[in-house]
């Protein structure tokens, strides 16, 4: 379609049965699309499927919260300056939640920061979140990152409780390894 000189990043999902979910790819597009150009998540450039594939063309971004790179970097950073990075990070998931977008995998490797500048960062795999009221459940996630209410819950339908929750242990993951 377009030519250009810029990297970009490829998300490949796998058509495989009893994994791939077309919901969790078409809210995934649609959640990209919707908030493209607001700084929450990358731009998405692209979206082809094949018939054993699905490619997802999104603006490139350099490494993940978990990465050595980031966490070298942010051991820099004095404990103010720790706290307002978080403080951002809580932003960007407020500005998905006023979208009425529960991501529900929240963790360090979904939150990739966008250069050197490591206060310039995005949400990214958005492949499981949910419409904010849908009535959708879930039980898909990143298990020691879910809250125990949805873990322990029998009709496993998500809140924004269950995202804050996933923010607090990404926070003290990151913390304890700084």
């Amino acid at each position: 379609k377009q030519k250009s000189k810029n990297e970009v990043a490829v998300k490949v999902i796998m058509k495989e049965v009893g994994k791939y979910v077309e919901k969790d790819v078409k809210m995934e597009v649609e959640t990209l699309h919707e908030l493209r150009n607001k700084g929450i998540v990358p731009n998405i450039l692209d979206c082809v499927e094949t018939e054993d594939k699905v490619y997802i063309f999104l603006e490139k971004l350099e490494f993940d919260l978990k990465s050595n790179k980031f966490l070298s970097l942010f051991r820099q950073k004095s404990v103010v300056e720790r706290i307002n990075f978080y403080a951002k990070i809580a932003e960007r998931f407020g500005a998905l939640h006023e979208e009425k977008i529960l991501h529900l995998d929240i963790k360090p490797g979904n939150i990739m920061v966008t250069s050197e500048d490591i206060d310039d960062f995005k949400i990214i795999d958005l492949g499981i979140s949910i419409r904010a009221g849908s009535g959708d459940k879930s039980e898909k996630g990143t298990m020691i990152y879910r809250s125990d209410r949805l873990k322990l819950s029998v009709d496993k339908v998500p809140i924004s409780y269950d995202d804050v929750y996933s923010l607090a242990r990404t926070i003290a993951n990151i913390e304890v390894t700084v």
